[in-house]
């Protein structure tokens, strides 16, 4: 199998976002409008979006010609929910987007995007079960042109995406989320990566506090890397300036700018997970 580069966050230097985020979350929006603003980074509306999570419905960029649009009707949508589900296909047809089709259930949000491999939790399996796991495997290789790892799904994470434990940083090396909290899971995660031989750091989490499995809060490792800017989601915690300290060292030469995602957060989500970003 050929290892072509893959494009990563470092890479990026578009940003889309849905018009949604003025109207559900204003206090959210208007921290980071004025972050983007004050560093002038242009932004573009999507159409036609239901929800603010775009980085789950949106294509899936492999390289500067190749986007992949997979079917988003994510099992945790039900119910009332399902008026959330965002219709994809028009979105590209309206911002003439050619992609690749893919008919595997799949969100954005569920993939970490390394340099010549691609982690993905095993949701995605749960997701797709007319696939036995091999052909899945098999049919995401094909697809994304590289190695796929599969990773497991941290628990009461009811998205169970990898864009809230783990991110590509450089090389081999990824950044996971601190789980020394839940030693049991830590051990199983930190095997996972052994396996695959990658090598990890950990940066500060504090989401197990939290009373609801829906609130993403002291997820720091949800960030926005745009260009030579890290937006880094921040939560009113008394552990802020050591997240922000961190990956000031993690990221010399780049500007990390805190964001306050308080409201954003209490639905499950933060900076990452409202971005579209991409390379043209």
């Amino acid at each position: 199998m050929t290892e072509p580069l893959i494009i990563t966050s470092f890479q990026t230097n578009k940003l889309f976002l849905s018009p949604l985020l003025k109207i559900k979350y204003p206090t959210f929006w208007n921290h980071f409008n004025s972050a983007l603003k004050q560093n002038n980074i242009d932004y573009h509306f999507i159409p036609f979006t239901k929800d603010v999570w775009v980085t789950d419905f949106m294509p899936v960029q492999v390289t500067n010609e190749k986007l992949i649009r997979f079917q988003y009707k994510p099992s945790y949508l039900t119910g009332r929910y399902k008026e959330t589900i965002t219709d994809n296909k028009a979105i590209c047809a309206e911002m003439k987007i050619t992609t690749i089709d893919s008919e595997i259930i799949f969100e954005g949000g569920n993939v970490t995007q390394m340099k010549n491999k691609v982690l993905i939790s095993e949701r995605v399996l749960a997701e797709n079960e007319k696939f036995t796991g091999k052909e899945l495997v098999k049919e995401l290789e094909k697809l994304f042109e590289c190695a796929v790892i599969i990773i497991p799904v941290e628990p009461n994470d009811f998205t169970g995406h990898a864009d809230g434990m783990i991110r590509n940083y450089k090389d081999n090396i990824v950044l996971v989320n601190d789980y020394s909290f839940h030693k049991r899971f830590e051990k199983r995660f930190h095997k996972y990566l052994a396996k695959a031989e990658i090598k990890f750091i950990t940066v500060p989490y504090y989401g197990f506090e939290n009373k609801s499995v829906y609130d993403a809060c002291g997820m720091y490792i949800n960030y926005l890397h745009l260009q030579k800017y890290i937006f880094l989601p921040v939560f009113n915690l008394a552990t802020d300036n050591a997240a922000i300290e961190q990956f000031e060292k993690l990221f010399p030469d780049d500007k990390v700018v805190p964001v306050l995602c308080n409201d954003l957060a209490k639905d499950g989500g933060a900076v990452n997970c409202i971005s579209w970003n991409i390379k043209k």
